[in-house]
């Protein structure tokens, strides 16, 4: 499954015959022409049912981020003029070889760690991890940003809501 045709939420997912399976641990913002889009292996053999919720709120955000610098924090989302609420942060592993090695910190507006919320988890080839089992607050000015060890095998998807 893919967001906007480039961003994993799920990737070569094994669905066996007669059974069903849970994609979006926690709930994704799209924006206005964002999509869901879902691939299978085999021809009409994937049925899918997606649950919307339709706000005209300009409150609620999304980011996503493919990291294609090694070894360095990238930028994934910054709490600008209000504190946000992060409902969601998807790691996604999009190279179906090779394992790689996460790091998630919220930092300060300068870039000053102030805590990470994964570090150097392992997200194995082809595989998607939730890491917010819980709402996370950030503070205005506050940033989200991502690390992977080896560029081209982390994408990040977040998404939540200013408070307003």
């Amino acid at each position: 499954g893919q967001i906007q045709s480039s961003f994993s939420l799920a990737h070569t997912v094994p669905v066996p015959a007669g059974s069903a399976v849970e994609l979006l641990k926690q709930p994704k913002v799209l924006g206005p022409s964002e999509t869901i889009e879902l691939q299978a292996s085999a021809g009409s053999s994937l049925e899918a049912t997606i649950v919307v919720e339709y706000k005209e709120d300009t409150d609620y955000w999304d980011a996503a981020v493919d990291i294609t610098s090694g070894a360095t924090l990238t930028d994934v989302y910054t709490s600008s003029s209000n504190p946000s609420v992060v409902q969601s942060i998807l790691l996604a592993n999009d190279n179906g070889s090779y394992d790689v090695k996460a790091r998630v910190a919220w930092t300060d507006g300068s870039n000053n760690i102030q805590s990470y919320l994964v570090y150097d988890m392992t997200i194995p080839a082809d595989s998607t991890v939730e890491i917010c089992e819980k709402p996370k607050y950030l503070a205005s000015g506050y940033k989200l940003r991502a690390y992977a060890n080896q560029a081209d095998r982390l994408e990040v998807t977040a998404s939540g809501k200013q408070i307003t």
